[in-house]
């Protein structure tokens, strides 16, 4: 028997009693496959990379399991036409103690805890200055944009004044237009 693990992404739109029964259902195909399950860890709601089927975040599991190699195939094929899920990955892990998982989710918090702190130290270095805050990245992309869409004078000079039609003469010129043959 090998260990893999499985991370899946169930679409935010369900509802929390409906998530907890997907979860039942996909223990249950991995439990039907000859599957023990050793460890879940629920991630939670995450902001997803990039849209998938219309949807922008997705609740993500991580299962670990014990299964013979010849079950995979199965599992993987019963988890492909599960449509209740976004995306699903199984890779096959070295198996963990408790201890060496309780170290590297605390290890994983560290690092959260010290680019929180980073952040707000950032934060407190630049009001203490009287300067705010960066913007948002989309706004600051904005910027530039703004300034390389504005036509130069130079460019405005070479340019002939736009040309003021009546409506007598708009609608002459539409009924050329539409009077002609038009080839494809």
């Amino acid at each position: 028997m090998f260990v893999y693990q499985l991370v899946y992404i169930i679409p935010s739109t369900f509802k929390q009693d409906e998530i907890q029964g997907i979860q039942a259902e996909i223990k249950t195909i991995l439990e039907q496959n000859g599957a023990e399950i050793t460890h879940e860890r629920i991630i939670g709601n995450k902001r997803l990379g990039y849209v998938i089927t219309q949807h922008t975040n997705g609740f993500y599991v991580a299962l670990e399991y014990s299964a013979p190699p010849a079950s995979l195939p199965s599992t993987v094929q019963a988890l492909g036409l599960f449509q209740k899920i976004l995306r699903y990955q199984i890779v096959k892990v070295k198996a963990k103690t408790e201890e060496a998982r309780s170290a590297e989710i605390q290890k994983h918090e560290r690092i959260k805890q010290f680019f929180r702190d980073r952040r707000n130290a950032r934060k407190t270095a630049l009001s203490s200055r009287g300067q705010a805050p960066r913007q948002k990245s989309a706004v600051r992309m904005q910027e530039p944009l703004a300034r390389a869409q504005k036509p130069e004078a130079s460019d405005l000079e070479k340019s002939a004044p736009p040309v003021r039609l009546s409506e007598q003469d708009l609608d002459k010129k539409l009924d050329e237009i539409l009077e002609q043959d038009i080839a494809i």
